[in-house]
């Protein structure tokens, strides 16, 4: 009987003691998806599929879409531009980054090394192997045409420089292909210098091949049009090609691009003359997909008319399934997007992809399922499964890159969001519906929303050239003054952002990083520069006073102000880390004992604060590179909190508080949102002294303490007979 009393007392204990998922790991939020810069198809095994990230490096999907893995071993950057498999063996594999040039894999992509010696630039847009020789291997970069013939060991610029004219060999190579029937023969389309053929292997001069693609002016002299050729597709018998521009729509070539025809305007259907990718069917020459910013257009007559297939997608790469061509996948900056009916229907496939750069989360103040996410090139994401599943909600909204948003507390289906170069957007029907609140503020770069808490029809936003107040009079969107809605007091109503700089000054522009507003009292504000330090307003904005004594670094770019504690402020900065002050920002010290950096120069940059309402010495940041920590002490010491992370980029953190321990949601760069459930112990035993009597005179247990790991509560029990 004691043996039994004993075991349902553990049980009882255990089950008592909750697990919380994520508890101290970050696990994946959502949603899923990301910016792909680049797809790729084993033409000899079409189930295996390659898409390349713009924030978080490659995945490989083995299933024909239907589920993705990271595969980034050996990677030390994350943003891919290009996939090139070799045609001869598919196994090998070549990448172009951005800023670290072309790494290779010889195992389906498991490993990965970089394969840069002799390369002049290290941004990479195209890779092109001969298909004859796998040593033969061609490059598109920042300014060069590059080469290499011993299978990327070593690379060279092509041609004698003495033979390559000024506008090939000083221009960007956006897109590069191989004749099919004559390796030799080697196309590339440029930045500003249109198209350009070499016959012999880059050796030892280039021709240009731009009739058509320019035009002459009234006075003779020539305009450079289309020239921009950021895209171009070749068919089976090199006879056929088609480029893609930037401003100036499609052309076609028949006659191996010794001269171009327009084939796209909006009479034929195609909308919009700027295009970012092309594909063309291997067998049919005729039938063209063309990726755009607002959509995918195809035709199956070689551009007469064009078909808008999606207006949903922001397409900048298109691949075509070799063995059956109705299957096509296209990379977006929402994903991978998935037609096996030609074009006609698309059905995202992310699974396993985690790749959207998160600006900012906002969080619904009574409901925590329900969440919004800002992304920095795919608009507003929303949740309201607490993460499981994701939705996009973008009608109305003309600048889908979001920097901040903000959700009124009084009335959450409203929101605004800041934008890089639209202005501020606003909905009151939770993201159905957006319209611009442009009227002072214009298409402004908004850096950061703040509502006022306890006037939530007041509007702060921090802009790249200052301070801006709104007193929202339109709540409800309905373009009328309503009761209770004439704030201003004149029967007028005036949606219009006011400047709110006076006392602010910065070295060049205005460009205010970072605002907070003190909820202990709700007139003092706190703003930051990019270059000036901190400011402090004591009357909601209307006037300004440098308070960055003690700062040794002017640039901050996260500011909060401890809940209960107006005295007690933080402030992050670019390259010195954090900063607190103790007398209400007259004064600041750092406070980075812990915050370890990667770098070797030991430069920690921050970019989010939070502090725990009901535990104000809880402090969490985000940093640049160099992911999450957290401070129980106020700041006193720091401990690493990236258990988990992938991607060491925090751009913003949020905290659910009605969740025991709360829930941290971090919106970081190419891993979408992640979060975290922290306690306090975090790995230390907590002691703790509890005695449960067995009244049928069995004895006692005493807990003597708890210890919480590894996601688990661990107890230590005393048994005693009676």
């Amino acid at each position: 009987m004691k043996i039994f009393s004993l075991f349902t007392t553990l049980l009882y204990l255990l089950l008592s003691s909750t697990t919380y998922a994520g508890l101290n790991t970050w696990t994946a939020s959502g949603p899923n998806g990301g910016m792909i810069q680049a797809i790729s198809i084993d033409q000899t095994n079409p189930n295996i599929i390659y898409a390349g990230s713009a924030n978080n490096g490659i995945f490989r999907s083995i299933d024909s879409g239907t589920s993705w893995s990271e595969i980034n071993n050996g990677l030390t950057t994350l943003d891919i531009q290009v996939i090139t498999l070799d045609p001869s063996l598919s196994t090998t594999l070549y990448v172009g980054t951005s800023t670290h040039g072309i790494y290779k894999s010889t195992d389906s992509g498991n490993t990965w090394v970089a394969i840069n010696t002799g390369l002049i630039n290290l941004n990479v847009y195209a890779i092109q192997v001969d298909p004859n020789n796998s040593n033969i291997i061609y490059a598109g970069t920042f300014g060069n045409v590059i080469k290499s013939i011993d299978g990327g060991a070593t690379w060279n610029v092509v041609g004698n420089r003495a033979n390559i004219p000024n506008r090939l060999y000083y221009n960007d190579i956006y897109d590069l292909q191989l004749d099919p029937n004559n390796s030799n023969t080697v196309y590339v389309g440029t930045a500003s210098g249109g198209v350009w053929r070499s016959l012999n292997g880059g050796l030892p001069d280039w021709e240009e091949l731009n009739n058509g693609l320019e035009e002459v002016s009234a006075t003779n002299v020539r305009r450079l049009r289309f020239f921009n050729s950021r895209s171009l597709t070749i068919s089976n018998d090199g006879n056929t090609l088609y480029v893609g521009t930037q401003g100036d729509g499609i052309l076609r070539s028949s006659d191996s691009a010794a001269s171009w025809t327009p084939i796209s305007n909006t009479s034929n259907g195609l909308t919009t003359d700027t295009i970012r990718t092309l594909a063309m069917l291997p067998t049919d020459t005729a039938t063209v997909y063309a990726g755009t910013r607002t959509g995918l257009f195809f035709t199956r007559d070689s551009g007469a008319t064009w078909t808008e297939s999606s207006t949903e997608m922001n397409v900048l790469n298109v691949a075509i399934n070799p063995n059956n061509v109705t299957e096509i996948f296209s990379g977006t900056t929402e994903g991978v997007f998935k037609s096996t009916d030609s074009g006609v229907s698309w059905v995202a496939v992310n699974n396993g992809i985690n790749s959207f750069a998160i600006t900012d989360v906002a969080v619904h103040p009574t409901n925590s399922d329900i969440r919004y996410v800002g992304s920095r090139n795919s608009g507003i994401a929303k949740t309201t499964d607490g993460g499981i599943n994701w939705f996009f909600v973008n009608t109305g909204i003309s600048d889908l890159r979001v920097q901040s948003i903000a959700i009124s507390p009084s009335a959450p289906e409203t929101l605004y969001i800041g934008t890089m170069s639209g202005g501020v957007f606003k909905t009151f029907d939770g993201g159905a519906n957006w319209n611009a609140l442009l009227s002072g503020i214009g298409n402004a770069d908004v850096r950061k929303l703040v509502i006022d808490p306890s006037q939530p029809h007041i509007i702060y936003a921090g802009t790249r050239t200052g301070l801006l107040r709104l007193v929202d009079e339109d709540l409800d969107n309905d373009g009328t003054l309503d009761d209770g809605e004439d704030f201003n007091n004149n029967n007028v109503l005036d949606n219009t952002w006011s400047p709110i700089n006076n006392g602010i000054v910065g070295q060049h522009n205005i460009i205010v990083q970072a605002m907070a507003i003190d909820p202990n009292n709700t007139s003092t504000l706190l703003s930051s520069t990019a270059s000036s330090g901190i400011f402090i307003s004591s009357d909601s904005g209307t006037n300004w006073s440098n308070t960055s004594v003690g700062l040794t670094n002017q640039f901050i770019y996260a500011l909060a102000i401890t809940p209960g504690n107006s005295n007690i402020i933080f402030a992050g900065t670019r390259g010195s880390g954090l900063f607190k002050s103790i007398d209400g920002g007259m004064s600041w010290f750092a406070i980075n004992t812990g915050l370890a950096s990667n770098d070797s120069d030991g430069i920690v940059y921050i970019n989010a604060i939070v502090i725990e309402s009901a535990s104000p010495n809880t402090v969490y940041v985000g940093t640049q590179d160099n992911g999450a920590f957290k401070s129980v002490d106020a700041g006193s010491s720091w401990t690493s909190l990236n258990n988990g992370l992938s991607n060491n980029t925090i751009n913003s953190l949020t905290l659910i508080a009605d969740s025991t321990p709360p829930t941290l949601l971090a919106g970081t760069e190419g891993n979408g949102v992640l979060e975290i459930q922290s306690s306090i112990s975090s790995g230390s035993a907590t002691l703790t002294e509890a005695t449960i009597q067995n009244n049928n005179g069995g004895g006692s247990i005493t807990l003597l303490s708890t210890l919480l790991l590894f996601g688990l509560t661990w107890v230590r029990l005393f048994w005693k007979n009676s």
